[in-house]
């Protein structure tokens, strides 16, 4: 039996997608062609890899070996083809396929990467946002720019930077309401909060503003609760509440925000390149990781 890496790469992506539709238009081709490999292959197996019902697909136990030994293959397939473009030498070739929270790629990743992109123009980057914490061994992706992953040891995770988060407000808004002196004063402020389900942060990193200060431990509740940072900034702006932001981020100096209580201790998140161990000799894992470090170090 020949080894039909298509096949492999359609039913994984079958797998990690749930279903064919989300696979096809993830690999870019039609519906038929990726149900098609998935019926080749197990015709080639000789058994049946997926059972189907209502509430989606489920691999079987014979699926479950395919699909780990498939996904192994492939990732050394990657590895050995990036290898490859990087010993034929010139410039850096391929995709970089990246994962970021929300916040990170539209306030940060997206507004610091022209010049890397002017370097390196034959490098194709797809980046995806999401807060949920991705499976970088799944192979979906090269690197994840995003906080510290917890439970991960079997990545590689650089550190990047840490933002102190701290709470801003419109002169507007401060004009109307009046500037908090204490942090009991909070209590009859409005609290514009980040918020979702799908990202694993400690309460400590988003929810510190409705704590502090309070009393008997009854946390205050937010006005408006979003889970967009661009969202948050906008409403901020517009005098509807009290923010908690980062000086660091470029987008920071586009709005005209004031301190509140600006010597209230706030919070650091630390925002982390991570990568799996078998990147770790890649040219443009290391090249990648360089550039940011370096844009990182200019907010400091």
């Amino acid at each position: 039996m020949n080894i039909d890496f298509e096949k492999l790469r359609a039913f994984t992506q079958i797998v990690q997608e749930g279903g064919i539709r989300k696979a096809a238009k993830k690999l870019h081709i039609d519906k038929s062609s990726v149900s098609r490999h998935l019926q080749t292959l197990e015709t080639e197996f000789g058994c049946e890899l997926l059972t189907r019902s209502h509430d989606g697909i489920t691999l079987t136990a014979d699926g479950q070996y395919v699909y780990d030994t498939a996904r192994q293959i492939l990732d050394q397939v990657k590895v050995l083809k990036d290898r490859f473009e990087e010993i034929q030498g010139g410039p850096l070739k391929g995709s970089l396929r990246i994962n970021s929270t929300h916040a990170l790629a539209a306030t940060w990743l997206t507004l610091i990467l022209g010049k890397f992109i002017h370097l390196h123009p034959h490098l194709l980057f797809e980046i995806f946002a999401t807060n949920e914490v991705p499976d970088l061994a799944a192979g979906g992706f090269d690197v994840a720019i995003r906080p510290w992953i917890h439970g991960a040891s079997h990545l590689v995770q650089e550190p990047l930077m840490r933002w102190k988060l701290q709470l801003y407000a419109s002169a507007e808004y401060i004009e109307k309401y009046g500037m908090p002196k204490r942090p009991e004063e909070l209590d009859r402020h409005r609290l514009i909060m980040f918020g979702d389900p799908a990202m694993d942060l400690p309460p400590s990193y988003v929810a510190w503003p409705l704590h502090i200060g309070t009393k008997s431990g009854i946390p205050r509740k937010p006005s408006i609760v979003l889970n967009s940072v661009p969202g948050m900034y906008n409403l901020v702006q517009a005098g509807l509440g009290i923010g908690c932001f980062t000086q660091e981020s470029p987008i920071f100096q586009r709005y005209s925000l004031v301190p509140v209580l600006p010597d209230l201790l706030g919070t650091e998140v630390e925002v982390c390149y991570i990568y799996p161990e078998k990147f770790k000799t890649l040219s443009k894992i290391q090249t990648f990781l360089r550039y940011l470090k370096n844009e990182s170090a200019k907010s400091l």
